[in-house]
Parts: structure tokens; sequence; C-alpha cells
């Protein structure tokens, strides 16, 4: 199920910045342009915003940086609010998962408060959800060329607001940058249409794994959600 001519079709963009948390032209176009009622001298009265403002403020008060051991307990808080306490990841998971990989643990902030979280190690290769079904010492190579998302966290309060998105983009270019060859992860059913949607190739079909439905995903080509795939 690859999404990879998502790019062409112009509903898929105009969704795709929705999810980065932009503002639709269509949503803001009666307060940055002047209606026809405006015409003449009230339309010259007026003094139209600038388009880019809305994106302005949105920049400022969110911002993504690697996670330190002092984050800790903000960190927690995130996963308690989004998961119930079976899924949960423990306190002294997240703290392994930091030292193991401290390169691709990053916490996004909005206005200075930790509000989504995510994590990544690198290993050698994975081509099933079972590959994966290790503890992450034991599945962490840091010699590996595949980046491994091991999990995406948006507190519960902060949902819906592009924070996922900004996550995801950040570990994609960090993955890049250190030479990756592939970016995997696994994904229970419940939000599959969430990744389908960014145009993600899921790799498998889903199968039973400790009470959840799970499938391997990858990026292909390791491109950012949206973007043009090259042709072969």
């Amino acid at each position: 199920m690859t999404q990879a001519h998502k790019d062409s079709d112009p509903g898929f963009r105009k969704k795709f910045d929705w999810m980065l948390g932009r503002v639709s032209f269509m949503r803001w176009s009666q307060v940055l342009l002047p209606s026809r009622a405006d015409d003449g001298a009230n339309s010259a009265a007026q003094s139209p915003r600038p388009v880019e403002r809305p994106m302005v403020k949105l920049q400022k008060v969110v911002s993504t940086r690697l996670a330190t051991p002092e984050d800790i307990d903000a960190i927690y808080a995130v996963e308690t609010s989004a998961f119930p306490p079976e899924l949960r990841a423990t306190r002294e998971t997240l703290l392994e998962r930091m030292k193991l990989f401290n390169e691709g643990f990053f916490v996004l902030l909005k206005r200075g408060k930790i509000v989504a979280f995510s994590t990544a190690l690198v290993i050698t290769d994975a081509n099933s959800v079972a590959d994966l079904d290790k503890t992450d010492s034991e599945v962490h190579n840091p010699n590996g060329k595949t980046y491994y998302l091991r999990s995406l966290v948006v507190g519960k309060r902060s949902q819906h607001g592009g924070h996922g998105i900004k996550l995801l983009d950040k570990q994609l270019e960090n993955a890049k940058q250190m030479g990756m060859t592939r970016f995997v992860f696994t994904c229970v059913f419940s939000v599959s249409n969430y990744y389908r949607n960014l145009g993600l190739k899921r790799l498998t079909d889903y199968e039973e794994l400790h009470g959840n439905k799970e499938a391997l995903w990858e990026v292909p080509h390791l491109l950012r959600p949206g973007a043009p795939v090259p042709s072969a």
C-alpha cells in the first residue's frame, strides 16, 4: 500500500498542511483579504495582515530538542496521559531508551512545556514485527543502518495539533543526517489511517502481538511525508 503519488493529489497536500498546524487560505481569506463590499475608500483604509503571520505565531510557541534525564517526569506524564496502564512504557524503560540512543530521543515543547516526545533506536534490519519483539537493548545496534522509530507519543490534551507530524519530520531529518538506509516502525491497527494518509508504506499484514494487532511500516526513500518520490 504505497502512497507514492499522493503528492500529485491537491487534496492530500491540503490535508498534510493541516496536520502541520498550518492555517488554510480559505479559513483566513476573510481576515487577510478585503471583500467586494470593501472596494474603494473602505478597502483603501484597511491594512490586511501578512499571510504568514499565523504560522509565525505557531513557530514561536512550539519547538523541539533532545531529551535530558531531567525531563523524565514531564515525559512520563505525557506517556501516562496518552496510554492506558497496560500499554504504558515505564519510567525506567524511557530512561533506558534515552541512555541507549539519546540522539534519537526528542521532546516537543509548547510554550515551554513538554507535550509530546518521540524515541528511536538504530538496528541491523527488520522485515517483520517479530524481528522487533525484543528488549530495546537487544534490538539496538549502534552500527546498524536501519532507523527504528520506537515511539511517538502526544499527550491527550495536545493531540490533533500537528505535533506528531512535527516529531516524525524531526526523526526523518535525523535519520538522513546519520546516513541511515531505511526508516521503519510498527503501528497498531487503530491508528493505521494516520500513517496511510501521510503516504507511508505498510510492509506486513497485521498480526496479534501482546494483545495488539501490529504491522511493520516504513517511510519510502526516507522522504518527508507528502514529498515526491523519485522515479525508479
